[in-house]
């Protein structure tokens, strides 16, 4: 139960400090953990640029201040799943046309995810490539790691269908000279209050107003001053 590292203890402290008030901002702005410990590290030199270090395994962890901040409890956050780096998979497919399947489909093992088979898998595929500038690391870095980029593109990749069948969405694609007429424009919020009971972060009457038109279909611009909550 100790950790090994390159800095020492009053830098180390410092730098907890500052992860543990960072990680506690980011999800109540954002309402998701954005902190992991990065198992495994591929890394690489793109042609003409600086070494690269791409994290492999992503294990969402939270950090919890003790002892006047002076000692942390890192433990895994149950809520959110261990994920493998979708965009180094999604680059190595487009750029290279190597197919990294052993992190979109990970491995189990007795303890959960087989981390060892994991790498050694990687490197098999990097051998059968012939990408010899490139090795993994077996390292654990702690560290924030935001996907939302990603994830935005491949919702969009997974579910246009679905996207097109609103009504303002479709309008846009297939009749955007015309004027729009929503057709959910009188529908009724509902219950405020017990919308907001089921909200994953607190919201006050003007932010639940925005959530239940949203869940409604209705089709509206939200605008207001920066730090009123509009995210």
């Amino acid at each position: 139960k100790e950790v090994l590292t390159r800095y020492s203890v009053k830098e180390s402290t410092t730098r907890l400090r500052r992860m543990t008030s960072n990680a506690k901002s980011l999800i109540e702005e954002t309402g998701s953990n954005a902190l992991y410990i990065a198992l495994g590290e591929l890394v690489w030199i793109p042609e003409g640029k600086l070494e690269i270090r791409s994290p492999l395994l992503l294990v969402p962890v939270t950090l919890t201040p003790k002892n006047r901040s002076r000692e942390f409890y890192l433990t895994i956050d149950e809520s959110s799943a261990i994920t493998p780096n979708f965009s180094l998979v999604q680059k190595f497919k487009v750029d290279l046309n190597i197919d990294l399947d052993m992190l979109t489909n990970l491995a189990a093992d007795d303890s959960g995810i087989d981390v060892p088979g994991t790498f050694e898998a990687v490197r098999q595929k990097l051998v059968e490539a012939g990408l010899n500038g490139f090795r993994v690391d077996e390292t654990a870095t702690l560290g924030f790691f935001n996907f939302s980029s990603y994830r935005l593109w491949r919702d969009l990749i997974d579910n246009w269908k679905i996207f097109e069948k609103n009504p303002l969405v479709k309008h846009l694609i297939y009749t955007p000279n015309v004027p729009f007429e929503d057709p959910n424009a009188k529908a009724e919020p509902g219950d405020l209050d017990a919308l907001v009971a089921k909200l994953p972060i607190e919201a006050d009457s003007s932010q639940a107003l925005a959530v239940a038109e949203a869940l409604n279909g209705k089709t509206f611009v939200l605008q207001g001053p920066p730090g009123t909550g509009k995210s």
